[in-house]
């Protein structure tokens, strides 16, 4: 039998032929099937993409007589997607913004929080208000009296009023015992002066 290849050269660009008549070439000399994805291709309509599989059609001796090109294009598809991730880097970048604004608001809120009074109490709820408002749902603040070993509650913030309960009993059973898994208490972290983290609260 003698295989006689197309030759694209006169339909497509010299590099889109080079490669279809070598991937050509390639699945019959193999006889294996193979994809080719994301393939491109010059049109008359602009650049298009193709996934693609050739396939090698075998005669009774088992030589490779035709072969098979089978071609979906899908430029519509990857612009879908390609718009589908812009639309998702947009909605990051914005939400990226928005705490960015957030945490400007905060600070500025802060810092007049901190400069309104000199009263340590005012300073501090001033500030546990902020926080609530732009960044936490609660904010407890507690003084601990290292003469009698207490702590006295002197800030009790709540961004959502519905969640006050919740957080309050859970801030009774953590004050002095721990949280059951293993964590020190917030009599033990103010004691020992090193941050604990709470998780699943």
């Amino acid at each position: 039998y003698t295989l006689s290849l197309h030759d694209a050269r006169p339909i497509f660009p010299k590099a889109e032929a080079d490669f279809f008549t070598s991937k050509d070439r390639e699945v019959l000399a193999n006889k294996t099937v193979q994809e080719i994805f994301e393939e491109t291709l010059s049109t008359p309509r602009g650049l298009r993409y193709l996934d693609t599989k050739k396939i090698p059609i075998l005669n009774k001796h088992g030589e490779a007589q035709y072969l098979l090109g089978i071609s979906e294009d899908i430029t519509e598809r990857k612009a879908i997607e390609r718009q589908r991730i812009e639309f998702m880097q947009a909605q990051v970048a914005r939400s990226e913004a928005e705490k960015s604004a957030a945490r400007l608001e905060f600070l500025s809120e802060a810092s007049v929080s901190l400069s309104k009074s000199l009263d340590i109490h005012f300073m501090l709820n001033s500030f546990a208000t902020a926080i609530t408002k732009n960044m936490a749902e609660a904010c407890l603040v507690d003084f601990y009296d290292e003469d009698d070993d207490s702590l006295e509650r002197v800030v009790n913030a709540y961004g959502d009023q519905a969640n006050q309960p919740g957080l309050e009993d859970w801030s009774r059973k953590n004050r002095l015992e721990g949280s059951g898994e293993g964590k020190d208490g917030i009599e033990i972290v103010v004691k020992s002066q090193r941050a604990q983290i709470f998780n699943a609260v």
